[in-house]
């Protein structure tokens, strides 16, 4: 049985409206469980690391330019003719803590994925 919101009279089941006054008797409260509230404050947090350690990356290897030049030490420099241009070739030497430090720049300049990289460098 409905009870009716307004007047308080009881109605049958498959009624849709009130018998008594004629107001349209709402469905009753379903029982559900409200869901719990997801608590996703960790992704502001990773997204914070991430983009820090991004940016510390990004600075570790545009400081590999200014270092080479303020540290490097020209052994042998040779440019060889060519029909449309020359091609120069330079030998470098770098203090041990350059070599140590900057390997992976280093690996990333010589592995050929950094053509934008050896740009910035040049």
């Amino acid at each position: 049985m409905k009870t009716c919101a307004y007047c308080g009279s009881e109605n049958p089941d498959e009624g849709t409206h009130c018998l008594s006054c004629g107001t349209e008797l709402i469905p009753g409260p379903i029982d559900s469980k409200p869901k719990e509230p997801v608590d996703r404050s960790w992704i502001k947090d990773d997204f914070l690391w991430a983009g820090c350690a991004l940016a510390f990356f990004v600075i570790y290897l545009l400081s590999l330019g200014p270092v080479e030049r303020w540290t490097a030490r020209v052994i042998s420099s040779t440019t060889t003719p060519l029909p449309n241009g020359f091609v120069s070739r330079r030998v470098v030497s770098y203090p041990r803590w350059v070599g140590i430090v900057y390997a992976p720049a280093f690996w990333l300049r010589q592995s050929g994925a950094g053509n934008l990289y050896e740009l910035y460098l040049e």
